[in-house]
């Protein structure tokens, strides 16, 4: 819990986490007066591999999404991408090697977006 002397700045990563840095700190954990204690919180996608040809299957694994939910996976952003496969996350908020296909048309990032949380979590994919 921060006290009335502390301070804590959230920032939107290009990931779209949310990133949370707190104020100033006199600990060994801090750099000139502030504190590199950075939280993270969101989901967040990883895929293998992240590079390729139009028409490749990718993997795609999913961490720190809401349990239980259904998770669609996009090519390009949800409010206009293509929408390339709905998966169920575990209940741990997981999901893991999850094929997808690389489109023909568009551009990315892969994008996956729980249907309880609604929050989207962005990885680029290189069309090459």
């Amino acid at each position: 819990m921060l006290d009335q002397h502390d301070s804590a700045q959230a920032i939107v990563g290009e990931d779209g986490r949310i990133y949370v840095f707190f104020g100033s700190s006199n600990t060994s954990l801090s750099m000139d007066g502030y504190s590199i204690i950075v939280e993270a919180y969101g989901p967040v996608l990883d895929t293998s591999p992240r590079q390729g040809p139009r028409g490749l299957t990718t993997k795609v694994d999913g961490t720190n999404f809401a349990a239980n939910a259904d998770v669609h996976i996009y090519w390009g952003h949800p409010d206009g991408g293509q929408l390339l496969k709905v998966t169920r996350s575990t209940d741990g908020g997981t999901f893991t090697q999850v094929s997808v296909k690389i489109p023909d048309a568009g551009n990315g990032p892969i994008t996956a977006i729980d249907m309880r949380a609604r929050y989207p979590a962005y990885i680029p994919f290189t069309v090459q």
